[in-house]
C-alpha cells in the first residue's frame, strides 16, 4: 500500500493536486490515477507474472 501511495503521488499525479482547483476535478484526477495504476498492475501480471508496479516502467 505504501508503494502504491508513493507511486501515485510522485509518478502519476506529479504535483497535479496543487494545480487543479475544485474538489470534483481533484477527485476525478485521483480516480484516473488509481485506474492507471490498476492497468499497469494488470499489464505486469500478464507480462512478468506478478502484479507489482515497477517504477522503471512508469518512467519509461
Amino acid at each position: 500500500m505504501e508503494q502504491c501511495n508513493s507511486i501515485l503521488k510522485t509518478q502519476v499525479l506529479d504535483g497535479v493536486w496543487t494545480r487543479i482547483k475544485g474538489f470534483h476535478k481533484k477527485a476525478t484526477r485521483c480516480l484516473l490515477a488509481v485506474l492507471a495504476l490498476q492497468a499497469l498492475a494488470i499489464y505486469n501480471l500478464q507480462i512478468y507474472g506478478y502484479p507489482s508496479v515497477r517504477i522503471g516502467d512508469l518512467r519509461a
